[in-house]
């Protein structure tokens, strides 16, 4: 996967951050093309870039058994690939795989833990209906869009979290509920 160029963002998750975070989320992305069936992760591999779909989207599957897997979530220009990042995991629990091919921004992983760390960890989600999983739905952006600017902030991050505790309870048979947010 080539770089192809510098971008703005075309990216719904990205574009409901506050200009200044958004700004610093984009200095660190190229545009890179996703071919049709690329395998970018496999579970337990490390998250060396994290993905921000802008006219692609990407399968996660998590592996059942040695011969099954299923189909767990969908990214597409409403979130990214690479959330376990943002509770400081580095490997991947699912396959990813490219299933619209198309753009999407790439930042190294280094860099989005870089970023990510000026935003606020501490969000409390008793205040706030988070995004849908990862994903941000339309009307979920437009609320962000009112937010302040930390309040963005936290709730962009606090979808990374949500999304990421959602993962380890698949894979550990746990609820999000035994982990603090």
């Amino acid at each position: 996967m080539p770089p192809i160029q510098r971008s703005t963002a075309a990216n719904r998750l990205l574009e409901a951050l506050p200009d200044s975070d958004r700004r610093r989320m984009l200095a660190g992305c190229e545009t890179v093309h996703l071919a049709f069936a690329d395998v970018l992760y496999a579970p337990g591999d490390a998250i060396k870039h994290v993905y921000f779909p802008t006219g692609s989207f990407i399968s996660l599957i998590m592996p059942i058994d040695e011969s099954a897997s299923l189909e767990v979530g969908m990214v597409g220009d409403e979130g990214m690939f690479g959330t376990p990042l943002a509770l400081d995991v580095d490997t991947s629990p699912v396959r990813a795989v490219v299933q619209g091919e198309g753009p999407a921004l790439r930042m190294e992983a280094a860099r989005f833990r870089r970023v990510a760390s000026n935003a606020d960890f501490s969000c409390t989600w008793s205040r706030r209906k988070p995004f849908a999983g990862c994903h941000a739905t339309d009307s979920s952006l437009r609320r962000s869009a009112s937010l302040s600017p930390s309040s963005t902030r936290r709730a962009f991050v606090g979808s990374l979290r949500l999304w990421s505790l959602n993962q380890l309870k698949i894979i550990r048979g746990t609820s999000v509920a035994d982990h603090p947010m």
